[in-house]
């Protein structure tokens, strides 16, 4: 998370920005807690754009963002799978 985040900031959109301001702005117990959904529905940003800016950024700074991708992708299935029960 905290990659994404500082990619997020390093952005050139400024809603993605605000997600990590909002981000840098909680406690480290509610960095731990925080529901990533939460901090893109209050900036006004999709869930998907935000990953997709991050991305692009990545790429543009030549970061590997393999492993962060792969994070996120086992993050959504996990939340997937609560949603079933």
């Amino acid at each position: 998370m905290r990659t994404m985040m500082h990619l997020a900031w390093l952005s050139k959109n400024p809603k993605a920005r605000a997600v990590a301001e909002r981000w840098n702005a909680l406690s480290a117990e509610g960095k731990r807690n925080v529901v990533l959904e939460h901090l893109c529905d209050a900036a006004g940003l999709a869930h998907a754009e935000l990953v997709a800016t991050v991305a692009c950024t990545g790429f543009e700074l030549g970061i590997d963002i393999s492993r962060m991708l792969g994070a996120i992708a086992r993050q959504a299935d996990d939340v997937a799978r609560l949603h079933v029960r």
